[in-house]
């Protein structure tokens, strides 16, 4: 293999290279910046507090989510949300039934709590109805489907795959041609390094006529009038062309 081969695998060896350096980010998983609860300290519940504020939608007009809503706000449902889950935490409630009750509703008995009576306090009866009663399912939080990624990521990896194969045909096609002209100079005859060789064959007049072993009848060589003065062509030249004309 040339060492233009090898140094066109190397160049696409690399790109492929830095193309597959971006799938990780492709694939990999949400990240959250998470609000830390108030007043848990336990992991599970910690951890509890953190899947049920993932899994709901904030309402303050953030369009995020409760756990990441960075509104410090008192007015905010995000903030009042959040406390409202650490009650619920505390009382060894699950993931699963927290986001329940958001969704239909925790019941008259959640008027007892009192996250609830501070908001009646400040009149936020909105907050208090859709406690009671539920938000509904548009509090609940969906991941965007992820086939746009991975259909934008398969056309980019097409088209990268086709501009690599553009490229090294293209290469290719230059190497060749080089090396063919290369091949042609090398066998074709170099006149430049033999020129007294170049000169004699064109001097002698009859060269054309024995060299070619043609049968046709040559041309008499110039009249002695085109000659140089004094110059007249050698006896034997002169009557061995005469022969040749009879």
């Amino acid at each position: 293999m040339s060492s233009q081969n090898s140094r066109l695998l190397f160049q696409t060896a690399n790109w492929l290279l830095a193309a597959a350096s971006f799938l990780p980010l492709a694939f990999a998983g949400p990240v959250y910046a998470d609000n830390a609860p108030e007043k848990l300290a336990k992991r599970e519940h910690i951890q509890t507090f953190k899947e049920v504020t993932r899994r709901l939608n904030c309402f303050c007009g953030c369009h995020g989510l409760v756990s990441e809503c960075l509104h410090v706000d008192e007015h905010c449902f995000a903030v009042q949300a959040r406390r409202f889950i650490e009650n619920r935490v505390l009382e060894e409630m699950s993931a699963d039934q927290i986001v329940h009750g958001f969704v239909h509703g925790f019941g008259d008995r959640a008027v007892d709590d009192p996250i609830l009576q501070q908001w009646a306090q400040k009149g936020r009866q909105d907050l208090i109805q859709g406690t009671i009663q539920g938000f509904g399912p548009s509090i609940l939080h969906h991941e965007p489907p992820n086939w746009p990624v991975y259909l934008s990521l398969v056309s980019g990896l097409a088209v990268f795959a086709l501009l690599l194969w553009h490229l090294w045909n293209t290469r290719i096609d230059q190497i060749h041609l080089s090396e063919s002209r290369q091949a042609n100079s090398d066998s074709a005859p170099n006149l430049i390094a033999h020129p007294e060789a170049a000169r004699s064959s064109d001097s002698d007049p009859t060269s054309r006529f024995t060299a070619t072993g043609s049968s046709e009848t040559p041309r008499r060589p110039l009249a002695s009038s085109s000659l140089p003065v004094g110059t007249t062509w050698p006896e034997d030249v002169t009557k061995a062309l005469d022969d040749l004309e009879r």
